[in-house]
């Protein structure tokens, strides 16, 4: 939307909120593209046929995001500094293209607005007599800013980012933090093999995070029983409809199909899997004090002999 005096959103955002939706939307396609590329380095390195300055290519074009929304959308960049031929060039874009259209099935968009990204002039973080703290956020009002309390105390600086969290109807604030530098580690290489009733296995024997295969169990039990009786309920309601009686129907969705417990508990079950994969991790690198890690990946790919 335009007007004589420049942009304005339609939504009513002001300039340095929808400044940062846009920044925001760039970074999460650059990331996008970026993370396809990695998945198509390997594809060039594979490519034997292929002469140096065709891998130079494919290399200069897997470099920036741009050019790989390019390829995407069966275009061909132009290097200026790579002498290659054109007949060269469109078959390296082509093929990357086709496998780059087979890894994306559609693009990042938002299903549900639930965050939203402030630079460090668009809050301010201030202090009140009993001691909390209180966030005063940018609103759509000019220099009416929204003040929400803070459980805890810390430090905010930089860009944060709001979450609301869909069942608790709560808001988190995410910020970044240097990271301290650790120690230099000095033991030998290990290798780990993942389990089903434990996290992994080292090479050594020993057994970490024993009891996550007996979580994942009673978890699938638990979530295969509950999902035949919402079956059962699903087919009342659908003979209800069947029969006429909408009321029937209607109370049977109201009372019995909702997704607030069911989204809490897969929420519970999630937070645990993170945090028995995160307990047995951890021990393991305090255990170790290793230098690097070697897993087993049995996913082959090509031609079966």
């Amino acid at each position: 939307m335009h007007q004589p005096g420049g942009y304005r959103s339609p939504y009513g955002l002001q300039a340095r909120m929808w400044k940062m939706a846009c920044k925001d939307a760039w970074e999460t396609l650059d990331k996008f593209w970026l993370a396809i590329a990695e998945e198509m380095k390997p594809l060039v390195y594979r490519k034997n046929k292929w002469n140096p300055e065709m891998k130079h290519y494919a290399n200069w074009l897997l470099f920036r995001s741009r050019r790989i929304a390019a390829l995407y959308a069966r275009q061909t960049p132009i290097p200026e500094k790579i002498s290659i031929s054109s007949k060269e060039r469109s078959v390296v874009a082509k093929i990357l293209g086709m496998e780059i259209r087979k890894r994306v099935k559609c693009l990042p968009r938002t299903h549900m607005a639930r965050s939203a990204c402030f630079d460090a002039n668009m809050y301010s973080v201030v202090q009140t007599n009993k001691g909390n703290q209180v966030i005063c956020l940018m609103g759509l009002s000019p220099y009416k800013r929204i003040s929400v309390p803070l459980v805890g105390y810390t430090s905010l600086s930089g860009n944060i980012r709001l979450v609301m969290e869909k069942d608790s109807q709560t808001f988190e604030i995410h910020t970044v933090y240097n990271l301290t530098p650790t120690t230099t580690l000095q033991e030998e290489k290990a290798g780990i093999d993942i389990g089903q009733s434990e996290v992994f296995t080292d090479n050594k024997g020993s057994r970490y995070g024993k009891g996550f295969g007996a979580f994942l169990e009673q978890a699938s039990k638990v979530e295969l029983t509950k999902s035949r009786r919402r079956q059962k309920l699903h087919s009342l309601r659908k003979k209800a409809f069947g029969k006429g009686d909408k009321a029937k129907a209607r109370r049977i969705k109201v009372n019995n199909l909702g997704y607030k417990k069911l989204n809490r508990r897969r929420k519970r079950n999630r937070a645990e899997c993170e945090r028995q994969l995160n307990t047995a991790f951890n021990t393991f690198l305090k255990v170790r004090q290793l230098t690097s890690i070697a897993q087993e990946k049995l996913d082959f790919r090509g031609k079966e002999q």
